[in-house]
């Protein structure tokens, strides 16, 4: 017991013994009215002082910081601390802490503190209360500002939403359209979390006409004409997504001169009411008859530039053979060898910045900035214009169908009609598979050449075909035993398509 205890006890018994004595003194003074009167009044002090003390006695725990917390969820919970006296004494250790709180959950959480004294138990009680008020995060799928000739050419590629407590809540993005004017809208996103957190987004479509008219030449992109004979004009059509056909709008420029060899080029423009314009090509190559008695050989490369690629422009140059070869994407370490292909004079097609069939036959679109691409990087880092290329796995590939349904058939259209001349083979050399021995390669390549055509063979320069470049020279030796003569790709080469 403290000094605190026992002195309220002695204060008290004091009090008593005071009362008992004014009690005594008045029984025999006063009368007896008056002496219950001081009596009554002598126990109420006892019985307030017994009570004081009882009060004074009571354990005292106080906490520290707040009684009542806020925490985020998964956020951290960290015990303030607690202390707890009776009277003068620090009785903290007898203290009991009970409770949890689990910050990855939302709600209410109680601490509770408890300290037994006797049959009694004190408590202090801290309230946690675990939250949620992060909003929801959107993203849109595309860009967040678009430029479409007409709001009934708009086309909604939605947008994704996820919330730090929820998790995945696109489903519950609401989309709605709003009108500022005629020349913008809004589209706006709002998702709501199941806290009550909301979010918006806000696409802005400008309504401005910038898509230029199409164009589509009657006929082919190339046509061949021998020295001497008659070009006539197909024509072309025109047409503009807001004013409709503009086939009349059509201009032609551009003169063959069919006496003369060489490649001339017509050129078909066209501009729409707001100014945009368009403009294809098409050429037109004056040449001399082709020799059906000559046995021609293409061989052609995919997929290079690589360390075989320098093995096969070796045995090229010892026996002063061209050839052609589709390039993929190249770093700079690779650019030595695109230029000694150029200035030992083969000729170099488009066969793709990617090859990955998921990513470039995804639309038309993107194949074309797939081949654009690549033909962009080559004329930059060396002036050569390449308007040749090769389909990753040819024109008549039908695996792209997974990816764009009837893709291929439009992309014949389309690279045609924007001045490519895509090329795929009639000999296989059958090197793709990579366990092919050299010796295979060879006979695949020999029994595939016919006399009196041009043998276009499908070969591969990628630094895991080094059983392609040991077949080469056998080709090689074979062709110059048996007439045949080996030219590079040009306007000249009749277009072999499958």
């Amino acid at each position: 017991m403290g000094n605190l205890e026992l002195n309220l006890i002695i204060i008290g018994s004091a009090l008593i013994l005071s009362g008992l004595s004014v009690f005594l003194f008045y029984k025999n003074k006063l009368g007896k009215n008056i002496m219950l009167a001081v009596v009554s009044a002598s126990l109420s002090i006892a019985i307030t002082v017994v009570a004081l003390i009882s009060i004074l006695l009571e354990p005292k725990i106080t906490l520290k910081g707040s009684y009542k917390m806020e925490i985020p969820v998964f956020g951290e919970y960290t015990e303030s601390g607690y202390s707890a006296t009776l009277g003068n004494d620090d009785v903290t250790d007898a203290v009991t802490v009970s409770g949890k709180v689990d910050t990855s959950v939302v709600g209410k959480y109680n601490i509770t503190y408890s300290y037994k004294n006797g049959k009694k138990v004190y408590k202090a009680t801290r309230t946690v209360n675990v939250t949620d008020k992060v909003a929801p995060e959107i993203k849109l799928n595309g860009k967040n500002k678009i430029i479409v000739s007409d709001m009934k050419f708009y086309k909604e590629s939605g947008a994704a939403a996820t919330d730090n407590y929820d998790g995945e809540l696109t489903e519950n993005i609401k989309i709605t359209k709003k009108k500022i004017n005629d020349e913008k809208y809004n589209i706006i996103y709002t998702v709501t979390d199941l806290s009550g957190n909301k979010s918006t987004l806000i696409r802005e479509i400008e309504i401005k006409d910038i898509v230029a008219p199409v164009i589509t030449l009657k006929g082919k992109s190339t046509i061949y004409i021998n020295v001497g004979g008659k070009y006539t004009e197909q024509g072309a059509t025109a047409k503009d997504d807001m004013d409709g056909d503009v086939t009349d709008k059509l201009k032609i420029s551009g003169s063959v001169n069919t006496a003369i060899l060489g490649t001339y080029i017509r050129s078909y423009s066209v501009t729409d009411s707001c100014g945009n314009k368009k403009t294809v090509t098409r050429r037109v190559v004056v040449r001399v008859p082709e020799d059906p008695t000559k046995n021609r050989i293409c061989l052609t490369f995919d997929d290079g530039p690589s360390n075989v690629t320098i093995t096969v422009l070796d045995i090229l140059k010892k026996n002063n053979v061209k050839a052609t070869f589709f390039i993929c994407n190249y770093d700079k370490s690779k650019l030595p060898i695109i230029k000694r292909m150029i200035n030992e004079g083969h000729a170099i097609g488009i066969h793709g910045y990617s090859h990955d069939y998921a990513t470039i036959y995804k639309s038309e679109t993107a194949f074309m900035n797939n081949i654009n691409k690549l033909h962009d990087k080559l004329y930059k880092d060396t002036g050569y214009d390449s308007k040749i290329m090769r389909f990753p796995g040819g024109s008549s590939n039908t695996v792209s169908n997974r990816y764009s349904s009837g893709i291929m058939k439009k992309l014949k259209v389309r690279v045609t009609n924007e001045g490519w001349r895509y090329f795929d083979w009639n000999v296989s050399s059958g090197d793709a598979s990579g366990s092919l021995s050299s010796n295979a390669i060879y006979k695949n390549t020999i029994n595939g050449l016919k006399k009196k055509r041009t043998n276009v063979v499908l070969m591969h320069d990628l630094g895991t075909k080094k059983t392609t470049a040991g077949a080469l020279q056998k080709i090689i030796d074979y062709a110059n035993d048996n007439s045949y003569s080996f030219w590079a790709i040009d306007d000249s080469i009749p277009q072999i398509v499958h």
